[in-house]
């Protein structure tokens, strides 16, 4: 299958999801797929939190967020030892080789992603979907390290981290985010 062919097939799939209903479906069946694939269901209830694509996909500009502890070769590595976890995140450029990268992350085997950064870190892929003209790249992707439990350090506003990466997104004219959870 082309590259071509997987786009069309993933825009109609996107085009189902992208709707209440394909929520609701995805919801109602994500514990069976959870369950076989021996992780645990999230616990949904209530309406499903849902903002619809307002543009095409094509006119849109995505951004790439990562949890896997990613940061560039000379920039200080998230703090693994510290009991809360390390809230702080990483700004790296998109086009950067990922041949420069660095993991700091305690939770997962990093041989993997340190021999393939796609692994966790799909920006092959995102820059092969830009150049066919699927949608635009944002100039910089965010990757936050070990986060331990969420604590105020995440979530305060203003100042949390999460609320600066949101505001990084708005004024890079971020239409939609790829989240990658290590």
């Amino acid at each position: 299958m082309s590259i071509f062919e997987k786009i069309k097939l993933w825009r109609g799939v996107g085009k189902l999801l992208n709707t209440k209903t394909g929520a609701q479906l995805y919801a109602g069946t994500a514990g069976f797929w959870n369950r076989a694939a021996g992780t645990a269901a999230p616990n949904l209830s209530g309406d499903i939190p849902w903002t619809p694509i307002s543009k095409p996909l094509a006119e849109s500009t995505v951004a790439l967020i990562s949890t896997a502890g990613f940061y560039r070769d000379g920039d200080e590595p998230f703090d693994m030892d510290a009991p809360d976890g390390d809230p702080s995140f990483r700004e790296i450029p998109m086009a950067i080789d990922p041949k420069a990268l660095k993991i700091a992350h305690a939770h997962f085997p990093n041989r993997y992603a340190e021999s393939d950064p796609n692994v966790l870190l799909p920006l092959d892929h995102l820059l092969e979907l830009a150049d066919a003209g699927v949608f635009s790249l944002s100039s910089r992707l965010f990757s936050f390290g070990f986060g331990g439990t969420l604590t105020r350090a995440y979530l305060n506003e203003p100042d949390g981290t999460a609320h600066q990466v949101a505001r990084k997104l708005k004024e890079d004219g971020v239409d939609l985010a790829l989240l990658v959870p290590a």
